[in-house]
């Protein structure tokens, strides 16, 4: 944590071979040009329950996603990003460090 509840980790991406898969939390299929899909490690599935919406910043800028997804492969504070999202976020496609934060 770094300070104020704000979370640093590691952002990733889905791959556009997930396109048109069924979302973790039931609210739809990825999309890999919808910047506002987020999914979180297991470690974060009770803080940051399905819905929950969070601010996500790197290097490149930041967005405001949505919890809508679950990552059981990722680290504990890796966020998992569609494209568009690690783009807008990273300013590639490639693992970059990031801040995570509630927003209410």
């Amino acid at each position: 944590i770094v300070d104020g509840g704000i979370i640093a980790g590691e952002a990733t991406r889905y791959g556009e071979s997930y396109n048109g898969s069924s979302l973790g939390c039931g609210t739809g299929v990825y999309r890999s040009d919808d910047p506002s899909i987020v999914a979180v490690s297991p470690a974060r599935y009770g803080s940051w329950p399905c819905g929950t919406v969070l601010r996500v910043c790197g290097s490149a800028g930041c967005i405001r996603g949505i919890r809508v997804d679950a990552c059981p492969g990722c680290s504990a504070n890796d966020i998992d990003l569609s494209e568009a999202g690690q783009t807008a976020v990273c300013g590639y496609l490639g693992r970059c460090p990031v801040t995570v934060h509630v927003v209410n």
